[in-house]
Parts: structure tokens; C-alpha cells; sequence
């Protein structure tokens, strides 16, 4: 579909539109104003970090509605009315009235406590070489939202899944046919919540006759967006995101602590992390956090940025070590 515009400067323009996308932004347009609502229709050109040169470089439609500030994509499956699509955030678009008036607008990109990954992880470690059982709670939200529920939607798959995903941090799972809860994942305005209780295989791992196991959330920030010694372009984070992590650890009978993670926190421009410890008799309770609040780096940003996530590596990446007293 190809639409006639003018913007501002009666500068003429031509709009292409994916026809999926411009069939959702027709459709909720007529069925919004049959209850009271204005939606306008709204072209995509994508993550460029500069107004685009020609209009008809827009290739995706989606849908605006003024009296709430709120950009609708029906295009994209599992998504609440409230979680911008990861491709759609930050992206060039042009909102069209019902006038036909253009306007050329950035889409937000929602901060990083709308979109969090948070869990809690009870964990029993075991005599000996004997898997550590845990029971772990998690609460996803935002743009992750999505992709869990396609995820983890099929019954029938769930149990393979959680241990495909999950399994690499807990050194392998073993989970039982009723190990696994889900929240109901087609109210998609809700958060998804999964419950695992499992086996750990390889959380815990001798070390000289000690035991030594993580107690945080394993990021590796490093590895996922700065593994380069420098950059000639600009860094793209996909949006900013939270994880919330809260290990309960509970120490096998006889065994003593030997080395606890530090309190600590990273703050820079490009997001922050911390971490703390609560000794509470024979157990202890590490709570982390990390929020990624930047998703595009330049070049002479790079080594500043690369720097903080080895930082964070570096805080969250330290490890529990249990043995004799």
C-alpha cells in the first residue's frame, strides 16, 4: 500500500507500509474510534541513529493512539499493549493523523525497570558429590515478556525448554514431569511467572575439598557486547533491560563459610550493578542487580563501555566457597 503525504513543508512523499502492519493500523483505527478513541497511523524506518533521507525508506506500520501517548503493534504476537516491541524501540517514525498532517518522531525507549528479568532462588546445597536441589521463582516482564510466552507457551515443551535455557547456569537440570509451574500466558498485559524446582547437577563443584558454587546472576557482558579491543561503529544494545537476582543458600550440615562475595557497586553512564550479602545463621542471602540504561555506544564511547562490563562481570561473577570449619 502506498500512501500520498505532505509534511510540513508541503515537500511531496511517498509512505510504503508492509501490508500486515497497515492492515492492524486500518483495523484498530475503526475499531478504536467506535468506542471513543483517535489511533493514527504510524510508519517505522527502523534503529538508525539519524532522520532518514528519503520517506520511502519507512517499511513497517503501526499504530498511535494520542490520548495515551501509546504506539500499538499488532504485528508483533505475545506482546502487551504496554510492551513496545524490541525492533520497534528508538526507531524513526512518522505519525500520520486522521488529517493526513505528517509528524517525524523518535519512539521511546522505556527505561530499564519496565523491562525485568527478576528471580529468586532457593538452593540447598548437598553432602558430598549429591545434586543441590533448587526451587526457583521468576517474574519476567517488558520486552523479554514476549519471547517467554512463545517460549514457554506449548505445554508439552516446557520442561525441555527450562532445561535447554536454564540448564547451562546450574551446571545441568534435572526436573520432574511436576517441576514446573507457569502463569497463565495468554493474558499477555500480565508479567510472565515460571517456578522450577529442580536438581542442580553441576551448580556446586569441588574445589581442593571445599565446595564452591555462584550465588548471582552470570551476565557476561563482556563476551555479549564488548568482546572487540575496539569499534569503528556504534555499539546497538537491543533495549534496556534488568536482572534482579535473590539467592537463598543453605549450607549442608557440619560445613562452614570460607569466602562470601563483597558488597559492591558499579555505576556509569551505560547502567550500574550491585551486589549484597546477608549471613544469617546456616544460611546466606545474595541479592544482585544490574540495569543496562544505554543501547547505543559510538565508537569513542567504546572503551568506557567495555570497561563496565568487565566490571560487572568482575562483581557478579565471584563465587560461594563452603568447607570443614
Amino acid at each position: 500500500i502506498w500512501m500520498r503525504l505532505r509534511d510540513e513543508k508541503n515537500v511531496g512523499a511517498s509512505v510504503h507500509a508492509s501490508g500486515r502492519g497497515v492492515a492492524f493500523a486500518v483495523l484498530s483505527g475503526t475499531l478504536a474510534s467506535a468506542v471513543g478513541y483517535t489511533l493514527w497511523y504510524s510508519a517505522l524506518r527502523g534503529l538508525t541513529p539519524t532522520e532518514p533521507p528519503a520517506y520511502s525508506l519507512f517499511d513497517h506500520a503501526i499504530a498511535y493512539t494520542p490520548k495515551l501517548d501509546l504506539f500499538l503493534d499488532g504485528t508483533a504476537e505475545y506482546t502487551g499493549m504496554r510492551e513496545l516491541p524490541p525492533f520497534d524501540r528508538g526507531a524513526i517514525g512518522l505519525i500520520v493523523s486522521e488529517g493526513g498532517a505528517a509528524k517525524l518522531v523518535r519512539l521511546p525507549d522505556p527505561p530499564a525497570e519496565s523491562t525485568v528479568r527478576a528471580r529468586k532462588v532457593d538452593v540447598t546445597i548437598a553432602d558430598g558429590s549429591a545434586p543441590a536441589l533448587i526451587d526457583m521463582h521468576i517474574d519476567t516482564s517488558g520486552a523479554l515478556a514476549a519471547e517467554w510466552r512463545q517460549r514457554y507457551h506449548a505445554v508439552a515443551t516446557q520442561k525441555g525448554r527450562v532445561v535447554e535455557d536454564m540448564g547451562s547456569e546450574f551446571g545441568g537440570l534435572s526436573v520432574s514431569e511436576k517441576g514446573i509451574e507457569v502463569s497463565d500466558l495468554e493474558n499477555i498485559e500480565e508479567s510472565v511467572k515460571v517456578r522450577v524446582k529442580a536438581k542442580a547437577l553441576g551448580l556446586v563443584r569441588g574445589e581442593g575439598g571445599d565446595l564452591a558454587f555462584p550465588a548471582t546472576s552470570a551476565p557476561s557482558l563482556t563476551a555479549r557486547y564488548a568482546s572487540l579491543s575496539a569499534r569503528h561503529h556504534d555499539v546497538k544494545l537491543p533495549f534496556q533491560y534488568g536482572l534482579d537476582d535473590e539467592w537463598t543458600v543453605h549450607l549442608p550440615p557440619g560445613a562452614a563459610w570460607k569466602h562470601l562475595p563483597e558488597d559492591k557497586v558499579v555505576k556509569t553512564p551505560f547502567g550500574r550493578a550491585e551486589v549484597s550479602v546477608e549471613k544469617v545463621g546456616s544460611k546466606i542471602v545474595v541479592r544482585s542487580k544490574l540495569r543496562i540504561e544505554k543501547t547505543r555506544v559510538p565508537p569513542e564511547e567504546y572503551a568506557a563501555f567495555r570497561a563496565f562490563c568487565e566490571d560487572v562481570d568482575r562483581v557478579l561473577g565471584d563465587r560461594v566457597v563452603v568447607g570443614k570449619p
